[in-house]
C-alpha cells in the first residue's frame, strides 16, 4: 500500500483541498473564527475568508455568533451546518 499524498495540479484542485482543509479544522474545532482557521491552516485570511464565504453559500458551514472585541469589530464565529448532511 502506498501513501501517496495528493499533490494539487490546478487551481481548482487546490481551492477544493483547501476547502476540505477548511472545514475538517471547523469540524473538529468549531466553533471557531476566520482569524484561527487562517492560523491553523496556514492559508492568508484573504484565502480563508473567499473560501469560508463559499461555503457559507453552499450552505456547508454557518455563522453561529460573535466573539467578545478588545476594541476592534467582534469575529464572527463559524460551524459546520448540522442540516448539511
Amino acid at each position: 500500500m502506498s501513501n501517496t499524498v495528493f499533490a494539487p495540479q490546478t487551481t481548482r484542485d487546490l481551492r477544493r483541498a483547501n476547502q476540505q482543509a477548511l472545514l475538517q479544522l471547523i469540524y473538529f474545532n468549531g466553533p471557531i473564527t476566520r482569524h484561527e482557521l487562517s492560523a491553523l491552516s496556514g492559508l492568508s485570511p484573504a484565502t480563508v475568508t473567499n473560501l469560508v464565504n463559499h461555503l457559507i453559500e453552499r450552505r456547508l458551514v454557518m455563522s453561529v455568533g460573535f466573539e467578545e472585541s478588545q476594541g476592534g469589530r467582534p469575529r464572527e464565529t463559524l460551524s459546520i451546518n448540522p442540516q448539511a448532511g
